[in-house]
C-alpha cells in the first residue's frame, strides 16, 4: 500500500531561402497532435485509447453529466498540449472525474513541460496532479513511479528522485529497467559515481541486461569525472553484451552528441540507425536541429526539413520554439521570424518560451514589434513570466527609462514574481528615488 504521508514534491552565412516543412496544405497539425496523443497515452497506460476496462465502465457510469463533459474536454485538453491541459485541469481537478490514467496523462504533459521549459507554473500544476491524488486516496503504479524518477532524474533533483524510488519499493511496486535508467542518469550527469555504479550493480543483481542509454549514461558519468580507467572498463564490459537498438537508443545517442556540438558523430549516429531500416521520429529531428544549431550550420539545418519533408513528420511546438531560439542565439532574426511566421500559418501556438526569445531578439531596436508581440500573447490567454520581466526591465534599463522600468518592476511584483529573478542593476535602479507612472493593465500598451 502507498505510504500514508504526503506524496511531496520539493515541491553565419547569407539568408538562405529555406522551405520549412512544404505547404501548409499539405500539413494538418491537428490531427498530428490527435495521434501524439494517443500515442502518449499507450505508451503510459500499456493500453489502446478507448478501451474501458470494466471497472472503468463501472465508474464512467457514476459521473453525472456535467462531470462526464469535464472527463471528455480534460482528455481532448491533453491530446492539444500544456496550454490547454493547464485551463482544464483548474476547470476540473475538483470533480470527481479523476482516475489512474488521466493523473498519469497528466504529469506526462505537466512534468514534459516543467524538463524541458523549466516554468515554475508547470512544476506546480505537476504538485498539485499529486496532491490531489493522494487527497482521493489514488494509489501511483509503476507506471507514474517511473515517470515521477525520470522527472526529477531529468530537473537533477536527486533527494526527489530518490525519495520516489524508496516509496515505491516501500509499496511493493518493483523497478524496471526503465526506472534503473533514469536513477543511472540522474545520478551520471550530477556526478553521483557511487551511486550510479550501486544502483547499476542493483540492476544486475536483479537480472536486468542493461540497454544502450545506461551504457551512454554510465560512459558520460566517467567522462565527467575523469575516471578513465572505470571508463575504459566499462566498455570493455558493455562490448561483451549485444544491446538491441531501437528509434529511442539512436535518439538518446544523438541528443549527447548534438550537447556537445559533435555533428560528425550526431550525424553517424543517424545514418547507421536509417542503414538499420529505422524510422526517425519528431524528437530524432529535433536532436538534430539542436547539433547543426550548436555548429552554426545553416545548410545542415536546411537537410534535416527536407528529411523530416521525405518522411512526412510533421514539426511539433517543440521543434519551432528550438529553431526560434537558435536562430536568435545566431543573430539570425530573418530566419527566426520566418519560422514564427510558418508556425503561426500550420496553427501551432507559441508557448511562453516561444514570446520570450522573440522578445529578447528584438526588445533593444524595435519596440513596436515587442508592442505586437505583447498584445498577441494576451489575446491567445500566455502570461508573461519572470524571464519576460526580466528582458523587458533590462532593456528598459539600457535604454535609460527608468520611471517605465521601476513601474513595470511593480508589476512584476505584483504578478507575484520574486526580486531575485531580476539582475542586481535593475535592483539597483528601481530602489532610487524617481517619478513612478500609474499602473498599466496591459504590457503592450506599457510601450506605446
Amino acid at each position: 500500500m502507498m505510504a500514508t504521508r504526503k506524496i511531496l514534491v520539493k515541491a553565419i552565412s547569407q539568408p538562405t531561402p529555406f522551405k520549412f516543412f512544404g505547404p501548409p496544405a499539405l500539413r494538418n497539425f491537428s490531427s498530428y497532435h490527435a495521434r501524439l496523443g494517443r500515442s502518449n497515452e499507450r505508451k503510459s497506460t500499456g493500453t489502446r485509447t478507448g478501451q474501458l476496462s470494466s471497472k472503468e465502465k463501472e465508474n464512467w457510469r457514476k459521473y453525472d453529466t456535467n462531470d462526464k463533459r469535464l472527463k471528455i474536454q480534460l482528455h481532448q485538453a491533453i491530446k492539444q498540449g500544456y496550454k490547454a491541459t493547464k485551463d482544464a485541469w483548474q476547470a476540473s481537478r475538483s470533480s470527481s472525474i479523476l482516475d489512474i490514467i488521466t493523473c498519469t496523462n497528466l504529469i506526462n504533459v505537466f512534468g514534459g513541460e516543467w524538463v524541458i521549459n523549466q516554468t515554475k507554473e508547470a512544476k506546480d500544476l505537476l504538485v498539485d496532479v499529486l496532491e490531489t491524488m493522494n487527497q482521493n486516496h489514488m494509489e501511483p503504479d509503476q507506471v507514474i513511479y517511473g515517470k515521477l524518477i525520470h522527472i526529477y532524474a531529468k530537473v537533477k533533483d536527486i533527494a526527489c528522485m530518490e525519495l520516489y524510488f524508496e516509496d515505491m519499493k516501500k509499496c511493493g511496486i518493483p523497478p524496471n529497467s526503465i526506472i534503473y535508467s533514469s536513477m543511472i542518469d540522474g545520478y551520471s550527469k550530477t556526478g553521483n559515481i557511487d551511486k550510479m555504479l550501486s544502483t547499476y550493480r542493483q540492476m544486475r543483481n536483479e537480472g536486468m541486461v542493461p540497454n544502450i542509454v545506461i551504457h551512454t549514461s554510465m560512459i558520460k558519468g566517467f567522462q565527467r569525472a575523469g575516471m578513465k580507467e572505470e571508463e575504459e572498463k566499462m566498455k570493455s564490459e558493455f562490448k561483451s553484451m549485444r544491446f538491441h537498438m531501437d528509434v529511442f537508443s539512436y535518439t538518446d545517442i544523438i541528443y549527447e552528441h548534438a550537447k556537445e556540438g559533435n555533428v560528425e558523430g550526431m550525424l553517424s549516429a543517424y545514418k547507421k540507425m536509417r542503414s538499420e531500416g529505422i524510422t526517425p521520429t519528431v524528437v530524432t529531428f529535433n536532436n538534430l536541429f539542436r547539433g547543426y544549431i550548436a555548429a552554426k550550420d545553416l545548410a545542415g539545418i536546411d537537410m534535416v526539413v527536407k528529411e523530416m519533408d521525405n518522411f512526412d513528420i510533421q514539426p511539433s511546438a517543440f521543434t519551432f520554439s528550438i529553431l526560434i531560439h537558435g536562430f536568435r542565439k545566431l543573430k539570425r532574426l530573418d530566419l527566426m521570424r520566418q519560422i514564427y511566421r510558418k508556425m503561426k500559418v500550420v496553427g501551432v501556438e507559441p508557448s511562453i518560451v516561444i514570446f520570450n526569445d522573440l522578445i529578447k531578439a528584438h526588445c533593444y531596436h524595435d519596440m513596436n514589434t515587442v508592442q505586437k508581440l505583447l498584445q498577441e500573447m494576451e489575446e491567445i490567454g500566455v502570461h508573461p513570466d519572470a524571464t519576460t520581466y526580466s528582458i523587458l526591465l533590462d532593456a528598459l534599463l539600457a535604454k535609460n527609462e527608468i520611471g517605465k522600468m521601476r513601474t513595470l518592476y511593480e508589476q512584476a511584483i505584483k504578478d507575484g514574481i520574486e526580486p531575485e529573478a531580476f539582475s542586481p542593476e535593475v535592483i539597483q535602479a528601481v530602489q532610487h528615488n524617481g517619478q513612478q507612472m500609474k499602473n498599466v493593465k496591459h504590457l503592450a500598451q506599457f510601450f506605446v
